[in-house]
């Protein structure tokens, strides 16, 4: 049992998801917004949102993001604006170049295409 459940155990599961994915390491944040996806609250998937779109990993991100636009299907649209616009500054603001070549530009492309045809799906929850 992990310190943060043993400190917390009186906590209902909600609350326990977010302490997670709030305080916990990656493995947990990931497996704390996928249960707050599928049991949380509006709010839950807003702070989702902008844990991703604030992320200074948005481009490391892709795979988590494309598992929650799965999730949330045509409700993701005004998401993946946000979360391209997030992607493109950080390219910009690529201090090390490591993002600023054509490879990465065309890989950040090919996300938010794959994204984008995701929101025309139905939501893994609505199969």
């Amino acid at each position: 049992m992990t310190r943060l459940k043993l400190t917390n155990k009186d906590k209902k599961p909600v609350e326990l998801a977010r302490l997670y994915f709030e305080k916990g390491d990656n493995s947990q944040k990931r497996t704390a917004m996928d249960w707050l996806l599928k049991h949380g609250e509006e709010s839950d998937t807003q702070a989702i949102e902008k844990h991703f779109i604030e992320s200074e990993q948005a481009l490391q991100d892709a795979w988590t993001v494309k598992n929650y636009v799965t999730t949330r299907g045509e409700k993701a649209k005004a998401f993946v604006d946000k979360y391209e616009q997030a992607m493109k500054k950080q390219i910009e603001a690529d201090k090390d170049g490591m993002f600023k070549n054509e490879k990465s530009k065309k890989a950040m492309e090919a996300s938010i295409k794959s994204l984008r045809e995701l929101l025309t799906t139905r939501p893994a929850g609505d199969i």
